[in-house]
């Protein structure tokens, strides 16, 4: 019995042991379209003893060639999808620890692709794939001879299909729009330019006075003044433009511009001071008004 007892001892201490001597490296991340390479030091002279004894990717072990000082992880041969969350486990010996070569492929690039949209009822939708990481998606449309960002909407993320909707105001024409995210380091990741070509009734200007413009329904609207600065912009049928002081204006809405003109009839007096006139000043002006009245004749 003592030898028995003796022996599960013996067994659970070999097992604790083991556990405890065992050593591995556990990474999760978002697969990039990248591969990940390691570093496996060499522990002897000759070459036949290096610190990695297994790799596990997503719970199988990865087969390769561990008598080498780097191995390369081909994530690509592993039918992993972009966007789709990866983890490994590098089990190495004690006395060593693998590092990684490249562990800039671990940080939030972005990677998306637009695999279908559609522009319906004043309503853009588009699906995605291979989401790297869920950032926003900044929506832009070329207007005025530049692309103006008109909506902001958070990515999902991750393997699979995503879909998405905003609402626009496109005009008769073709309509462009793009869509981009920023990744970990600030640049910007374009989708191609999605073109479309609407059929709809030509917007017009229906009533204009020194404080408003209205149009026939609403439209993408930018005020310019005569030196080319961007007074005002929006998305609206009536349009205010009563904080506009006089001169000449352009008016650009959906794919066309009209100039105008603001004069104001309105005359604002400031404080009234009396000052004495004596008789010979009144008489002065007094001539002077009844000869720019006879020159008028």
């Amino acid at each position: 019995m003592k030898n028995i007892l003796f022996l599960i001892s013996l067994s659970f201490f070999i097992v604790v042991s083991t556990m405890i001597k065992a050593q591995s490296v556990d990474i999760k991340f978002v697969y990039q379209a990248r591969n990940v390479f390691i570093n496996n030091p060499m522990l002897d002279d000759v070459g036949k003893i290096y610190c990695i004894n297994k790799i596990f990717i997503n719970e199988k072990e990865y087969i390769c060639d561990k008598y080498t000082s780097v191995i390369g992880i081909y994530l690509e041969n592993l039918n992993i999808e972009v966007g789709e969350m990866v983890e490994i486990q590098i089990f190495n010996k004690e006395e060593c620890t693998p590092t990684i070569v490249n562990p800039e492929i671990f940080e939030n690039f972005c990677l998306f692709e637009i695999i279908s949209k559609d522009l319906k009822n004043n309503v853009l939708s588009f699906s995605t794939r291979f989401e790297t990481v869920a950032s926003p998606f900044y929506i832009q449309e070329y207007r005025f001879d530049n692309w103006r960002n008109i909506d902001t909407i958070q990515g999902v993320g991750g393997a699979g299909n995503h879909n998405y909707k905003i609402s626009v105001t496109p005009f008769l024409g073709i309509n462009n729009y793009r869509i981009y995210q920023i990744d970990f380091y600030g640049q910007k990741t374009y989708s191609e330019v999605l073109s479309f070509s609407n059929v709809k009734r030509p917007n017009s200007i229906v009533s204009k006075n020194n404080n408003q413009i209205v149009l026939k329904e609403d439209a993408t609207y930018s005020i310019v003044d005569n030196l080319g600065n961007e007074l005002q912009n929006g998305t609206q049928k009536t349009i205010d433009i009563s904080n506009l002081s006089d001169g000449n204006y352009f008016l650009c809405f959906e794919n066309h511009y009209a100039e105008f003109t603001i004069k104001k009839t309105k005359i604002k007096f400031g404080e009234i001071t009396e000052f004495p006139v004596t008789k010979e000043v009144f008489n002065e002006k007094l001539k002077h008004d009844m000869l720019k009245l006879q020159n008028k004749r």
